[in-house]
């Protein structure tokens, strides 16, 4: 069976709602079946000229899927009961929004504290994350749109907060935070017993922005891991495409092999000041890489 792959268009268009026609239609004469969208260019964010109708249609225009809908950040796992309650209602307008546009996946995370002092305060995070997910799933049973959490990731030292009020990546550490380990994400799947909606979304980069082996990342992941962010990296969250970093992508595709992955193959990449050309040129070296190691399998 050939594998699906998928690209976010902000790879092309930026923060320019103008150049997403233009980008889909790029992206589908790579070879690319959907996309993980939309970032700055989702109808949600205040400076788009987009509408959900747009968006399908200019999908269903070209032919393309979408795969992944990138949900906005709150905290459903805070010890502060009014704060999980809006994060719960929150990412239920998301279900909505992900609903309308017929994605298959709705892509989230956990959410914090980015600080966890002591073991009894991950367990209690951990306890209530598996609460708020168990009435997300009720939004989405008999739909068919199924909820992926991704693995924590952490940017340059000097990344723009993630989001209001947010810590700043240089004071984070990984071992202190929620949701970095898929296996984690894992045990807050089946503590809510939602593995028939639910599944792990493992970004690459994320795991080794976090020191995290990403052989041991995939393979905690296991059977859970329904979607992927693929991108290359040398330290921090930098979004490269694959291959331009030092991540071993051989033992990537292996391992995704090795857990049963059967999922689409997407690719997550951040916007460059370079030329369109140039970034249609690095996107078939990406591309025809990861389809070189799969090709065996493949065969």
């Amino acid at each position: 069976m050939r594998p699906r792959w998928g690209l976010n268009p902000g790879y092309f268009a930026g923060d320019d709602c103008g150049l997403y026609f233009k980008a889909l239609k790029q992206i589908k004469e790579l070879g690319f079946d959907g996309i993980l969208g939309l970032g700055s260019l989702s109808p949600t964010k205040p400076k788009s000229t987009l509408t959900f109708s747009d968006i399908k249609r200019g999908l269903r225009d070209v032919g393309l899927r979408f795969f992944q809908f990138h949900a906005d950040w709150m905290n459903m796992a805070s010890p502060e009961e009014s704060e999980r309650r809006r994060a719960i209602d929150f990412y239920r307008r998301w279900i909505g929004y992900a609903l309308e546009l017929e994605a298959e996946q709705l892509v989230i995370h956990l959410g914090g504290p980015f600080h966890l002092n002591t073991p009894e305060e991950r367990q209690r995070a951990i306890k209530l994350a598996a609460e708020s997910l168990r009435e997300l799933v009720e939004e989405v049973k008999g739909t068919g749109l199924r909820i992926a959490l991704e693995n924590e990731g952490i940017g340059p030292p000097d990344s723009e907060p993630r989001f209001e009020g947010a810590i700043p990546e240089r004071e984070l550490d990984p071992e202190r935070m929620l949701g970095c380990s898929p296996r984690e994400i894992v045990s807050v799947i089946e503590r809510a017993k939602a593995w028939e909606y639910v599944g792990v979304c493992l970004d690459t980069g994320h795991a080794v922005s976090t020191r995290q082996n990403l052989e041991e990342a995939i393979l905690g992941g296991g059977r859970y891991i329904i979607g992927t962010h693929l991108h290359d990296t040398t330290d921090y969250d930098l979004h490269l495409p694959p291959g331009e970093g030092l991540i071993d992508w051989e033992m990537v595709v292996n391992t995704f092999r090795k857990v049963g992955y059967s999922g689409p193959y997407i690719f997550e990449l951040g916007f460059e000041d370079t030329s369109w050309e140039e970034k249609v040129r690095r996107m078939k070296r990406s591309k025809e890489l990861l389809e070189k190691l799969l090709s065996p399998e493949e065969a």
